[in-house]
């Protein structure tokens, strides 16, 4: 079942995931957080609650079911703004495909006039040489 968010700060829809295990990049070889991540609000306040992370690792395994992309269009049909990830990251290629699908001209036609944005750490992700 599809389950969204509302983001404080910005006021708009959010889809999330758990924050570091969903976050490939959060980690170096050695264990340790990469400098981005370290300290990261989404580990700390509301986001420690078992109601806030239940949530979370529902949308973990929502997204892989077969109507998901039509459920979520039809969710933000009347949205102008929405935030991908206020914790959590696209950790799966599958996760990336299924949000692109979400720009499908069928699927953008009924939310044609939304922002969609995601913050990601994943281009930060590589360990310094």
């Amino acid at each position: 079942m599809l389950k969204l968010s509302k983001t404080s700060k910005l006021g708009t829809k959010s889809w999330s995931l758990q924050a570091l295990e969903t976050c490939p990049g959060s980690k170096l070889t050695n264990g340790q957080l990469v400098a981005a991540c370290s300290g990261c609000y989404a580990t700390t306040g509301m986001y420690h609650f078992g109601p806030v992370k239940a949530v979370r690792a529902d949308n973990k395994k929502d997204w892989q079911r077969d109507g998901w992309v039509a459920d979520m269009v039809k969710a933000l049909s009347k949205d102008t703004h929405f935030r991908w990830f206020d914790s959590g990251d696209m950790y799966a290629l599958e996760l990336a495909e299924k949000m692109l699908a979400m720009g499908h001209p069928e699927a953008a036609r009924k939310n044609m006039n939304i922002a969609k944005f995601i913050l990601s750490e994943m281009m930060t992700s590589k360990e310094p040489a």
